[in-house]
Formats: structure tokens, C-alpha cells, sequence
């Protein structure tokens, strides 16, 4: 099977050797090592939809070499000892699968995502996001087994203990009776797994049932606003009704919920300091009529 990779440098420019742009590999060229090993000289790629057709003499269209760079890196031993290493290698890295950081900015006609890993909604934006459309869009999950499943309850032959609601629980339970070595018939060979390389372990995952509320329920949604300026508290719908079962996690961040922020909350009013008319008389120094020091009181002032 020929790699797929991506560039990591930008070697030319001119002939789309970009970081970031896709290939496959073609060929390469190698050589003896000192110690008879083999070391890779020249790797030959074909560019993924380059932004140009790019011919080379000798070489199939969109078909680019990429050789070795030379990087010196410079390691402190404990001893204060400096040396330095050169190493030389092919600016490129396997593009078989990246995580959802790596992939943001790309657009991907045949997505496949596992979403199993994803820590929030924002991972899960972002790794779904990168499709071009709906029907490029694979999510990979746990479908061989759940396949064994609905084929055993449609014929009858599933056994009781099998009850769970979710999909989560359906395969926690069929794991445990079949064993994490269990692989249905039907599983094509490169993704077979066996009791050497198991499947991984479903974790007991406690889930609410989801169910349709009515507008009686959603009074049962209000919360108590404390307002401390106000001394007193106002009953706030929330915007989301939760799950029936569901529990609330307490906030930790600094910003109070979107329910705080949008009480109609009476603006205090400015206070403005009056001081009555002022007389109209300049500003400095008494002057003295009788030894006229206008003079002098205006040196002192400007």
C-alpha cells in the first residue's frame, strides 16, 4: 500500500513542494549505509490536487522528488557538555490520520472521523467540520458488532441479558458475553481483531433516557437568581430544558450563565452634584485697589 503524506516544508514553492500539501508515495531512491543498512535519498510523490499541473522531465505528471535537509540540533548533557548532532531527513510525516488541532483549515471530500476520543463539542465541531459534504462524511465507530447485534435480535437468537437502551450499553453487555476477542464472520481482514490484538474495553457508561417535555415540565427548569444589589431573588426560565435524570455540574468559570446576564435589572441612576450659581468674579488672587498690585498678582498666576 503506497503512503499517503504531507509535506512539512516548503522545499519549491514553484512546483507546489508546499507545507501542507498532499501526496501519495510513488517511488524512492536509496543507498548503503556505513553499516549496511538501507538510507532513503530521494523520495518521489505525487502531489494530491496540486494548485498547478507540474511536469518534470522523466517524471509522471504531478509527480515531484523530495530529497533530504540537513538540521543540527545541540544537546546539553548533564555534565555541561555540548554536542551537536546533524540530522538528515525527508521534510514529510504520514497523512493516514491527524487530530482534530492538525486538521483545522482543511477541507476533506471523504472525511472519516472518530469521534471516540473527542473531549468536548468543540472537538467534535471541528473534526466534523472538515468535510466537503454530507455524503463524504464517514464516522467510524463500533458498526461490525452492532451489525452482530440487530442481526441475532432480528432473528430471535439474541439472549435476554442484552437490554441495553443505548448503543453504549448494548456493547458493554455483548462485549461481556462474547469476550473482547470476539469478531463477527462477516469482518474483512484488514480490521479484524482477535483475541491477541482485542478490541478495546467499553466502559460502563450511565446515560439518560431522552425524552419529550411538555410545557408543565419546563416550569420545573426555573432556577433562584440571587441579586445581591437588589436584595432579593426573581424566578429565571432557563433557555435549555435538561434531560429528565440528568445532573447539573456546577460552573467553575469566572462568567456567570447567560440567565444572569439577561435580568432586566433596574440602571442606577447618576448622582450629580449641584452647587448652586457661582458668582461671577475671576479666580486668583484678592487685588488691591489702593497699591495697585495687578502687576504683580498676574506674574504669580500665569
Amino acid at each position: 500500500m503506497k503512503g499517503l503524506i504531507i509535506i512539512q516544508n516548503n522545499d519549491a514553492t514553484e512546483l507546489c513542494i508546499t507545507k501542507g500539501q498532499k501526496g501519495h508515495v510513488v517511488g524512492w531512491d536509496a543507498k548503503l549505509g556505513p553499516s549496511g543498512q538501507q538510507i532513503l535519498e530521494t523520495l518521489f510523490v505525487k502531489l494530491d490536487r496540486p494548485a498547478k499541473t507540474i511536469k518534470i522531465e522523466g517524471l509522471p505528471e504531478n509527480v515531484v522528488p523530495l530529497v533530504k535537509n540537513s538540521m543540527s540540533i545541540e544537546c546539553i548533557c548533564p555534565s555541561d557538555v555540548t554536542l551537536t548532532i546533524s540530522c538528515s531527513q525527508v521534510s514529510v510525516l504520514p497523512n493516514f490520520a491527524m487530530t482534530d488541532y492538525a486538521s483545522q483549515g482543511k477541507t476533506r471530500p471523504f472525511n472519516v472521523v472518530d469521534l471516540n476520543s473527542c473531549r468536548n463539542h468543540l472537538s467534535y465541531y471541528t473534526a466534523l467540520s472538515r468535510s466537503a459534504t454530507c455524503e463524504g462524511t464517514v464516522i467510524f465507530r463500533e458498526l461490525e458488532l452492532l451489525d452482530d447485534i440487530t442481526n441475532l435480535r432480528y432473528n430471535g437468537q439474541l439472549p435476554a441479558s442484552i437490554n441495553g437502551q443505548l448503543c453504549n450499553a448494548l456493547l458493554h453487555q455483548y462485549q461481556q458475553l462474547k469476550g473482547k476477542g470476539y469478531c463477527p464472520q462477516n469482518v474483512m481482514g484488514p480490521i479484524r481483531w482477535s483475541e491477541v490484538y482485542p478490541m478495546q474495553t467499553f466502559q460502563v457508561i450511565t446515560d439518560s433516557l431522552w425524552t419529550l417535555t411538555t410545557k408543565s415540565t419546563t416550569h420545573n427548569a426555573t432556577e433562584e437568581v440571587e441579586i445581591q444589589s437588589q436584595k432579593k431573588s426573581k424566578n429565571v426560565s432557563g433557555y435549555f430544558v435538561p434531560t429528565q435524570g440528568s445532573k447539573a455540574i456546577a460552573s467553575t468559570l469566572k462568567r456567570k450563565a447567560e440567565e444572569d446576564l439577561n435580568i432586566d435589572e433596574p440602571k442606577s441612576k447618576k448622582i450629580r452634584a449641584s452647587f448652586g450659581p457661582t458668582p461671577d468674579i475671576p479666580v486668583g488672587i484678592l487685588w488691591d485697589s489702593v497699591n495697585y498690585s495687578c502687576s504683580y498678582d498676574s506674574h504669580l498666576l500665569v
